[in-house]
């Protein structure tokens, strides 16, 4: 079982491990951006410039072009929130590849996708992959007004909980050039993409399979805990991979009501939330909720007051794309 609880490991094993994560290219130290499937563009669009941010740029209309499928039209735009690149893709009214995982996971992150530098690279990482076992590997081009994209799709939804996609140097630059550092009125910053999970050993066993780090386990021990503003009882295992500079985070729902559970409930398992470092968690919640959003989950860690501790608030965003965003606060002497 390659996973970890917090325990010791044996020395055979750790060389194990540290060999596989040696072999990863330095491409994953960095989600380049995500692609993101929704409904209503204009509505999301809308939404986001509401809570403060104001790097967004419409694209015009797309047209994408995959494998064995008829060339199908889109709109789309391109944001940074707070640090987080994001590519808006609106469903096809007409059927195709976007209305056909909107169907089945509405409102979505489609896929991480990291930038391999020129294409030979990525054709050789593309290799490494298939080498690895991964068999079901998919090419999507973009035509656009600021010029052609591409990605391959690599095909670990299932067994990994998110797709993971590849594009090139050339692609990131047309699409975010263009667009700001991510400027937003309270100086949110993004810091973690988070997933819900209810099996952390078949997940990490499949990542440590392509080179990634085991999910590691912990259980955190939270106080004044609420969800949806109501006092819980809930608890949770957290796993963690820290192979680039922005944490994975693993979240497996033990016991209570939780918005992991509810995000399993209705869309399975898969990407749940974004975490965004706020200075002032306060100001930012009261705001938000003055906007019409409400507090989904909320509670704290370590010794209030102390070095350690923080705080952690889920604003519920889903309707601004499908997401949960999560507010995270350190006590900072």
């Amino acid at each position: 079982m390659m996973i970890k609880k917090t325990t010791l490991l044996t020395a055979a094993f750790v060389a194990y491990t540290a060999t596989l994560f040696a072999q990863l290219p330095d491409m994953y130290r960095e989600v380049d951006h995500v692609i993101w499937v929704v409904g209503n563009l204009k509505s999301v669009e809308k939404g986001w410039k509401k809570l403060g941010f104001s790097d967004i740029r419409r694209l015009p209309q797309v047209t994408l072009k995959v494998e064995h499928q008829p060339a199908i039209r889109a709109r789309a735009a391109v944001a940074n929130l707070g640090g987080l690149r994001v590519f808006w893709l609106e469903k096809d009214k007409m059927g195709g590849f976007l209305r056909s995982f909107h169907d089945e996971n509405g409102d979505a992150i489609l896929a991480l996708v990291h930038s391999a530098g020129d294409r030979a690279t990525r054709q050789t990482e593309v290799k490494r992959l298939v080498e690895c076992g991964l068999q079901e590997m998919l090419t999507v081009e973009f035509n656009t007004n600021v010029g052609d994209l591409d990605y391959v799709f690599t095909g670990t939804r299932n067994r990994g909980k998110y797709e993971m996609a590849l594009c090139d140097r050339n692609t990131s630059r047309l699409l975010f050039d263009a667009i700001g550092e991510g400027n937003n009125g309270f100086d949110l910053r993004f810091s973690q993409y988070a997933f819900a999970i209810l099996e952390p050993e078949p997940v990490s066993d499949f990542w440590v399979g392509l080179g990634f780090p085991e999910i590691e386990i912990t259980h955190p021990e939270v106080h004044d805990k609420a969800y949806y503003g109501i006092p819980a009882d809930f608890s949770m295992d957290l796993g963690w991979q820290r192979h680039g500079r922005i944490v994975y985070e693993w979240c497996i729902p033990l016991s209570g009501p939780t918005v992991y559970k509810d995000h399993i409930g209705a869309k399975g398992e898969g990407l749940q939330h974004f975490g965004f470092n706020a200075e002032d968690i306060d100001a930012v919640i009261g705001s938000w909720e003055t906007l019409g959003l409400v507090g989904s989950q909320s509670g704290g860690w370590g010794e209030k007051g102390k070095p350690g501790s923080g705080r952690f608030y889920y604003a519920d965003t889903t309707p601004y794309g499908g997401v949960t965003i999560e507010l995270l606060w350190n006590y900072r002497e």
